[in-house]
């Protein structure tokens, strides 16, 4: 994992959750603009280049945005902070209410009772045609998928995503006893959230 120092982390992670909330790259004026100019435009800019040299931003005409190791860093090296509020609701409506802002797919495959699947619609939304037809086409072999997935908790971002043409996508999954949950979506995620509600399925589990 890459090593940033303590502005450099400050940065990144103020670049993600304003990236996340204007959901499209940014540019150094923008997240100037938003932080109240706690760091100047240049300043930025120029932290923007050393996180693109250490592989953690990519760039396009819009701005800026997180490449896949950029997302991992940003899951793996925070606190988790998670970016849609969870509050004490039925564990239904805060799955419910991810896919809907996330634009993610929720996939409960049970050994007795087959496959169900949620949240299509959103998938649609948040995906381009090519990424779209990826993740249907995962999803129509979900049950050969899961198999090739070891871990029991985690999440997978673009090319860690075996089958997966464009590497566009993410994953979160946890294995159950009985049951395999799988959330699919763009690579432009709420990780931190994802993460916590992976982690409320798994206590959930425990107390059956």
């Amino acid at each position: 994992m890459k090593m940033l120092n303590k502005k450099e982390r400050q940065i990144f992670y103020l670049f993600v959750r304003h990236h996340l909330l204007k959901n499209s790259p940014i540019g150094s004026k923008y997240l100037a603009k938003k932080i109240n100019y706690k760091f100047s435009a240049p300043l930025l800019r120029f932290y923007f280049r050393r996180l693109a040299q250490k592989g953690l931003l990519l760039s396009k005409i819009q701005g800026r945005y997180p490449s896949d190791e950029g997302w991992k860093y940003y899951l793996a090296q925070y606190e988790i902070r998670p970016e849609i509020k969870i509050r004490n609701e039925n564990l239904k409506v805060i799955i419910k209410n991810y896919l809907k802002l996330a634009k993610n797919s929720f996939i409960i495959i049970d050994k007795f009772r087959g496959i169900k699947i949620k949240g299509l619609h959103y998938l649609a939304q948040g995906l381009e045609k090519e990424s779209l037809c990826d993740a249907l086409m995962f999803i129509e072999n979900v049950e050969k998928n899961i198999y090739k997935i070891e871990e029991k908790i985690g999440v997978k971002i673009g090319k860690e995503i075996d089958n997966s043409k464009t590497n566009n996508l993410s994953l979160g999954f946890i294995r159950g006893e009985n049951k395999f949950y799988l959330f699919i979506g763009p690579k432009k995620n709420y990780y931190h959230t994802l993460w916590s509600i992976l982690n409320k399925i798994k206590n959930k589990e425990k107390d059956k």
